[in-house]
């Protein structure tokens, strides 16, 4: 048991060591926290499915607008929303 937490969280500090996702989710998460933001006030969408969809939609539209040049893959959008959307419901309770 022991050697595969070990495995599993080396393997996450090697994903994290990456410089194009570190530069990546640098760049992602204010976006990201934005949106989430922005979706956690707006009533006309009632489904937290629904609000992760235009999450998604809506930052993948900032980072085509913003000529990066970094490898930013959907992976990377959808931890930056999930990073935002943890930030916002401690800001919240």
């Amino acid at each position: 048991m022991l050697a595969w937490i070990t495995k599993l969280f080396g393997s996450f500090a090697k994903i994290f060591s990456n410089k194009n996702v570190r530069d990546s989710l640098n760049f992602l998460t204010p976006l990201a926290l934005d949106v989430v933001k922005m979706l956690a006030t707006d009533s006309s969408i009632l489904s937290s499915a629904a609000k992760r969809a235009k999450a998604v939609d809506l930052v993948a539209e900032k980072v085509k607008a913003s000529n990066t040049g970094l490898n930013i893959t959907s992976s990377l959008i959808n931890l930056a929303i999930e990073i935002a959307v943890q930030e916002v419901k401690h800001l919240v309770k």
